[in-house]
């Protein structure tokens, strides 16, 4: 389908740099979840992640104003 369209085998594209701040700022969160849950909170997530996920979010808007 790509070579019909373009007469070409690849194509390379970029990621940029505010996207891929939100991909490893989301996928740290999942982590967390799942971390908070299956480790620390032997099942439950406690009301205390909230404060971790709002941590995680200043950060976040932090870096992504930086980068």
């Amino acid at each position: 389908m790509l070579v019909k369209s373009t007469g070409k085998d690849e194509i390379h594209v970029k990621f940029p740099r505010n996207l891929k701040t939100g991909f490893y700022f989301t996928i740290a969160n999942c982590a967390l979840v799942v971390l908070a849950g299956a480790v620390f909170g032997k099942g439950v997530i406690g009301r205390g992640y909230g404060y971790v996920a709002c941590g995680l979010y200043a950060v976040y808007v932090l870096t992504s104003l930086l980068v």
